[in-house]
Formats: structure tokens, C-alpha cells, sequence
């Protein structure tokens, strides 16, 4: 990660694209965050979209905004994320995962650096660095057209790749190895000697339950009988 974090202080000064790749949970927002925190746009807005999580039909309102009566529900003007990111940084999350007709459109932002909201022809520039990420793998992406190659080659201008984790099977099986045989067979042991005392205290709390309730039964009773004996004496007193 040393090399990683020294590729970040290296690139974050420039105006270039970066595409981030790597695994899922690998930390990929946080460089791109990282990014933008190192460079001259530092004191403008970083705004991320994640492009898996908004349906493909609204990405297209969500990037580039849209105008009043663009489309059913559109009640109001309103501004897309690059609008929104105007100087400062625009991170697109699973750029894999996008649509292949917005990608023609993406690349034309990049090329031209003019956007145009949903309903309307006026022509909008933007100034926004891109910073992308996917887990995808884009060359096989593009092999099967699933991908635009020359947007491709206009989000990875700069890269950074980020290693997998290490997998939770894999610490636990090395845990294991650094414990002894005995210590684990005496832990396998306890655990099954266990297992009997807590269905014996499962059966006691039980019972202590059931005498608890009996037990407030027969006070109840009792105090009943003895208020009837109070009364009867009192009146025989008179």
C-alpha cells in the first residue's frame, strides 16, 4: 500500500483523468477522495455517483441534469453532477457497469467539455477532473462491446490499482496453524462439555420460572383466605 499511497501524491497534482481499479472494498472512494484532498481543486466540491445504484434511465438526469417538462415527473430545472462538481472533482463509481449509449455521451464531456441537460439543446461547460473506478475487467469489457474503447483510453490517462484484501479464510486458517493441536482439541472439548451444562441451566431456569409463578398463586390465595379470616373474627368481635 506504501507504493500506492507515494502513486496518489504523484498524480493528485495533475488535471488528468484517473482510473481506479481493484476489488470490491479495496478502499476506492477513499483514494479518489484522496486524490482530490492533494490536488489544486481541493477547496471545490468532490461529488460522487455511483453507477450502479441509480437505474439507467435516470443516470443520464443525474449527470447532466434536465429542464422542467424534460421528462414525466421532471417538475423543476435541475442540475447534474457535473454541473454540481464544476471545478473541483467528479468520481464516478462502477464506470464498468454503465450503459453503453451513455457512454458515447460521457465520452463527448470529456472530449468537448460542454454538457447538455435532458430537454433543452443550450450548451453548458464544465470544468470537473474525472476520477472512475470499477472491479471490472475492462479489457474483457471492451472484448465483449460491453465497454467503449476509446472511452477507455480517455478514463485511464493515470492509474491506480489497488491489491485485494486479505480474505477472512485466509487469517483464520492461519490463526489455526499458529495455534498447537492440543490447545484446539481441548477447545473442541470444552465446547462440547458445554453444551449439556447449558441445556441443565435452560431446564433449571425453567423450573425456578414455574415455582415463581406457582409460588405467587398460592400467596395470592393465602392473603385471600386470611382477609376472609380478619373479617369473619372482626365480626363475631362485635
Amino acid at each position: 500500500m506504501l507504493a500506492v499511497f507515494d502513486l496518489v501524491r504523484q498524480i493528485a497534482p495533475t488535471r488528468s483523468p484517473v482510473l481506479i481499479t481493484g476489488e470490491t472494498g479495496t478502499g476506492k472512494e477513499l483514494v479518489a477522495r484522496a486524490i482530490h484532498a492533494l490536488s489544486p481543486r481541493r477547496d471545490k466540491l468532490v461529488v460522487a455517483l455511483n453507477c450502479t445504484a441509480i437505474p439507467a434511465d435516470l443516470l443520464e438526469s443525474e449527470l447532466f441534469g434536465h429542464v422542467r417538462g424534460a421528462f414525466s415527473g421532471a417538475h423543476a430545472d435541475r442540475i447534474g453532477r457535473f454541473q454540481a462538481a464544476d471545478e473541483g472533482t467528479l468520481f464516478l463509481d462502477e464506470i464498468g457497469d454503465m450503459d453503453v449509449r451513455l457512454q458515447a455521451k460521457l465520452l463527448r464531456v470529456l472530449e468537448e467539455g460542454v454538457i447538455e441537460p435532458l430537454g433543452t439543446n443550450r450548451r453548458v461547460p464544465v470544468d470537473v477532473r474525472i476520477v472512475s473506478s470499477t472491479h471490472r475487467d475492462l479489457t474483457a469489457a471492451m472484448a465483449s462491446g460491453a465497454f467503449r474503447e476509446d472511452l477507455y483510453f480517455r478514463l485511464n490517462v493515470l492509474r491506480v490499482h489497488l491489491p485485494a484484501a486479505p480474505r477472512t479464510r485466509r487469517r483464520r486458517a492461519g490463526a489455526r496453524r499458529g495455534v498447537p493441536r492440543r490447545v484446539r482439541a481441548r477447545a473442541r472439548e470444552d465446547t462440547a462439555a458445554a453444551r449439556p451444562r447449558r441445556g441443565r441451566l435452560a431446564a433449571a431456569l425453567r423450573v425456578a420460572r414455574q415455582r415463581t409463578r406457582a409460588q405467587k398463586r398460592h400467596g395470592a390465595r393465602g392473603r385471600a383466605r386470611a382477609d376472609r379470616t380478619s373479617s369473619a373474627r372482626r365480626s363475631c368481635a362485635r
